[in-house]
């Protein structure tokens, strides 16, 4: 949020954030954090609680997290952008699913009206229709 002015009303979190998708849950701010591999948890005053996810290739590991959103069944899906896929993951951060389609660069995640999820690649230049 800004000010009137168009200043930050806050500021949270470390310096080697390079987020990519940040949004309020149940007061709590997800942030998906590309450059350390790892879903972070803060609540609304700024205290880190906790984080999910490791760097690799396996399932709940990331490389490279970017867009996140949580779905109408309240499945966080986190596009992992060097692994060519889009995970699914409680909200508690244990893994759950995962694209089985090879996503090149998929880096931003969105609902659609009708209720479609939809994922950007930035390698294919296209958007992939998830459900």
């Amino acid at each position: 949020m800004l000010s009137q002015e168009g200043k930050p009303v806050s500021i949270f979190g470390e310096n080697s954030i390079i987020q990519k998708a940040a949004f309020l849950y149940k007061g709590n701010f997800l942030v998906a954090d590309g450059g350390n591999n790892f879903i972070k948890v803060f609540d609304q005053s700024g205290k880190f609680l906790y984080k999910s996810g490791k760097r690799g290739n396996k399932d709940g590991q990331f490389n490279f997290p970017c867009g996140a959103l949580l779905d109408s069944s309240n499945n966080l899906l986190v596009c992992d952008g060097n692994n060519n896929r889009v995970q699914q993951f409680s909200l508690d951060g244990r893994f759950t699913d995962k694209t089985i389609t090879d996503l090149p660069g998929p880096v931003g995640i969105a609902t659609a009206p009708d209720g479609r999820i939809l994922a950007t690649s930035y390698s294919a230049k296209n958007v992939y229709v998830l459900k």
